[in-house]
């Protein structure tokens, strides 16, 4: 399992603390996923949007947007008054496309 760290952006120095550590895990030469979690509202984009600037170029923001079920998947599900909770996504779609970016297969590029 991949290894896992918690860090509160909201603390004095969270933001620093952040960066450095992400400009660390740039600084590997490997592919890192960085995986931003937190309730709706709470600065998650721009906290990634943040972080991708001061890496100059050396990572990318994969945001979850995309990856909402279809409205008629929604609705089959009883969910479509719920877009964007997190049972609305597909969670196991990103995943997979993490697992694309992180383990990437050189005969099918990402």
């Amino acid at each position: 399992m991949p290894r896992m760290d918690f860090l509160d952006t909201t603390t004095p120095g969270g933001l620093a603390d952040a960066t450095d550590r992400a400009r660390r895990l740039a600084e590997t030469g490997q592919r890192r996923v960085l995986g931003i979690a937190g309730p709706p509202g709470a600065g998650k984009s721009t906290l990634a949007e943040r972080l991708t600037e001061a890496l100059e170029g050396r990572a990318v923001l994969v945001p979850m947007d995309g990856f909402h079920l279809a409205g008629a998947e929604l609705e089959r599900l009883g969910r479509a008054d719920r877009k964007g909770a997190p049972d609305t996504f597909d969670a196991p779609g990103y995943a997979a496309l993490l697992r694309r970016l992180r383990d990437p297969d050189p005969d099918h590029p990402v």
